[in-house]
Protein backbone atom coordinates (compact mmCIF):
# COMPACT_ATOMS: atom_id res chain seq x y z
CA UNK A 1 0.00 0.00 0.00
CA UNK A 2 2.80 2.19 0.52
CA UNK A 3 3.68 2.50 -3.31
CA UNK A 4 0.01 3.43 -4.38
CA UNK A 5 0.33 6.23 -1.92
CA UNK A 6 3.81 7.26 -3.09
CA UNK A 7 2.14 7.01 -6.78
CA UNK A 8 -0.83 9.49 -6.25
CA UNK A 9 1.67 11.98 -4.17
CA UNK A 10 3.71 12.02 -7.39
CA UNK A 11 1.40 11.77 -10.31
CA UNK A 12 -1.02 14.59 -10.68
CA UNK A 13 -4.61 12.77 -11.75
CA UNK A 14 -3.45 9.02 -10.71
CA UNK A 15 -6.08 6.63 -11.14
CA UNK A 16 -6.03 2.99 -10.26
CA UNK A 17 -8.66 0.41 -10.00
CA UNK A 18 -8.31 -3.36 -8.79
CA UNK A 19 -10.61 -6.48 -9.18
CA UNK A 20 -10.59 -8.28 -6.06
CA UNK A 21 -12.34 -11.95 -5.19
CA UNK A 22 -14.71 -12.21 -2.41
CA UNK A 23 -16.64 -15.11 -1.10
CA UNK A 24 -13.59 -17.63 -1.04
CA UNK A 25 -15.35 -20.81 0.91
CA UNK A 26 -12.41 -20.51 3.85
CA UNK A 27 -12.74 -17.03 4.02
CA UNK A 28 -14.16 -15.60 7.27
CA UNK A 29 -16.13 -12.55 8.23
CA UNK A 30 -12.97 -11.26 9.92
CA UNK A 31 -10.64 -12.14 6.60
CA UNK A 32 -13.89 -10.30 4.87
CA UNK A 33 -13.73 -7.18 7.23
CA UNK A 34 -10.05 -6.62 6.56
CA UNK A 35 -10.13 -6.71 2.81
CA UNK A 36 -12.97 -4.22 2.99
CA UNK A 37 -11.11 -1.59 5.24
CA UNK A 38 -7.63 -1.82 3.28
CA UNK A 39 -10.43 -1.21 -0.10
CA UNK A 40 -11.98 1.63 1.87
CA UNK A 41 -8.56 3.11 3.19
CA UNK A 42 -6.54 2.95 -0.38
CA UNK A 43 -7.29 5.98 -2.84
CA UNK A 44 -8.69 3.57 -5.27
CA UNK A 45 -10.36 5.14 -8.02
CA UNK A 46 -12.49 2.35 -9.07
CA UNK A 47 -12.38 -1.56 -8.25
CA UNK A 48 -14.75 -4.59 -9.06
CA UNK A 49 -15.82 -6.74 -6.94
CA UNK A 50 -16.21 -10.52 -8.00
CA UNK A 51 -17.63 -13.87 -6.25
CA UNK A 52 -15.24 -16.61 -5.59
Amino acid sequence: TDEIWRAFETVQNLCIGTDVMVGFPEENDSEFENTLNLLDKLPLTYFHVFPF
